[in-house]
């Protein structure tokens, strides 16, 4: 499994994904600074850009897709609030998430 760890203010964070976080993890306290751990979907992410260069035939044709539209493709998908393993305002629970979970990676 990987992962992404993102240090996150709720006034940068789209409300609706904010609500998603309050319902998963509701001790998380969104007036304060937040680490959010996600699970990284390389499959959805292979997925959305085959449907984006499908629908974009020529211009995949010619290269002439923007770099950005894979990137915004992958940070959607990265970022997503129900794909969060883990939402805290602690630090230190963060890591010990980020450990314990590596030790199941490195034992699978």
């Amino acid at each position: 499994m990987s992962g992404q760890a993102e240090w996150i203010i709720a006034e940068e964070y789209d409300t609706r994904e904010i609500d998603i976080l309050k319902e998963r993890f509701p001790t998380f306290d969104q007036q304060h600074p937040f680490f959010q751990i996600n699970q990284i979907d390389y499959t959805a992410i292979q997925q959305e850009v085959e449907a984006m260069e499908s629908a974009q035939k020529w211009r995949k044709l010619f290269k002439m897709i923007p770099l950005s539209k894979y990137f915004d493709i992958e940070e959607r998908i990265v970022s997503d609030a129900a794909r969060s393993l883990l939402c805290t305002n602690d630090l230190e629970e963060a890591e010990r998430f980020l450990v314990k979970q590596h030790k199941i990676d490195t034992r699978g």
